[in-house]
Formats: C-alpha cells, structure tokens, sequence
C-alpha cells in the first residue's frame, strides 16, 4: 500500500466490529517487524491491550476516543484485544513500517 502518514507507511489492516464481550475482539498477530500501529474507532469509546495473548478491560485498557487516531508502540508479533463499554464500535487498525 501506498498510504504515508508522518513518514510510515501502511503494510496491512485490520478491522473489528467490538462488542461488550471480549472474547471475539482480538486481531491476528501483527506481521513481523511491525513495532506501530495506528488505532481508530468510529462510533463510541473502546478500550484495548496488546500483548503476545492480551485482555482488554474497560477498568484497564487503553481509552480510545471515537474518531481520534491513536498511534501505539507494540512488541514484535503481539496481537491486540478489545472491549467496548457500550454499543458495537468498528474499530481500524493499520501496521505501520517505515
């Protein structure tokens, strides 16, 4: 892909309509070498974590405001979980690389 954003470049997405359960609100494992990602989401708040097997929690997960990009270091191959404390949030997430 072509798409730059402050000198990274978007290798992949990944989209996720979340629901209040987080059982079903977990990506696959961002590719390798992969140490940002780019997080949206477009209706309500969610909460996320990244981790090689994450939970996300509304008590401790990272706020995510709607429709405010949010840019996130993560470890290599960890995968990204997500709650939302209300509604079904689609939540966008890019791999970014240099």
């Amino acid at each position: 892909m072509s798409n730059w954003s402050f000198g990274q470049r978007v290798i992949k997405n990944h989209t996720i309509t979340v629901t209040q359960n987080g059982a079903n609100n977990l990506t696959d494992a961002f590719s390798a070498g992969v140490t940002y990602v780019r997080v949206t989401a477009n209706t309500s708040e969610v909460f996320v974590a990244f981790a090689k097997v994450p939970v996300a929690a509304v008590t401790t997960g990272i706020r995510l405001v709607a429709n405010e990009p949010k840019v996130i270091k993560i470890s290599n191959l960890d995968k990204m979980a997500c709650i939302a404390a209300s509604g079904s949030p689609i939540v966008y997430i890019e791999e970014l690389s240099e």
